[in-house]
């Protein structure tokens, strides 16, 4: 025994297949079998999802000393759900170096003078970026 959406389906084909379609009316076919599927209301409306930035509360976040001085600087982060796993440094050439973690002290000794755009990555899977000057 055919199911009930077997038996639409069958039932269509051979409507359709019993019909005169236009050569060249593409257009026409499309939308007569596009009213068939609305009207049997046998279609799959995609779910809705919402598409948003999450706010990220960084802003208490403070690396220092700026400018690095003996090659080490240090990160302040008062929300204790946000600890730091990773960091990396970029150049300005967009060069992406590993920069060793222990605790919250980031060790620069892999950093030449110049500008760092810092990125810390948090085991809740978000970042933060800080710029950073070394000397």
């Amino acid at each position: 025994m055919l199911s009930d959406n077997q038996k639409w389906m069958d039932d269509i084909y051979n409507y359709l297949k019993s019909m005169r379609f236009s050569s060249q009316g593409y257009y026409e076919n499309t939308i007569q079998l596009l009213s068939y599927l609305v009207i049997s209301g046998n279609y799959w409306t995609p779910e809705t999802v919402n598409l948003s930035v999450e706010e990220n509360n960084f802003s208490s976040v403070v690396v220092y000393p700026n400018p690095a001085i003996n090659k080490e600087c240090f990160i302040d982060i008062d929300d204790s759900l946000n600890k730091v796993v990773k960091v990396e440094a970029i150049t300005l050439n967009g060069k992406i170096i590993n920069l060793p973690l222990e605790k919250n002290r980031v060790n620069l000794n892999k950093l030449s003078k110049g500008i760092y755009s810092i990125i810390f990555f948090t085991e809740t899977k978000k970042s933060f970026t800080r710029t950073i000057f070394v000397e």
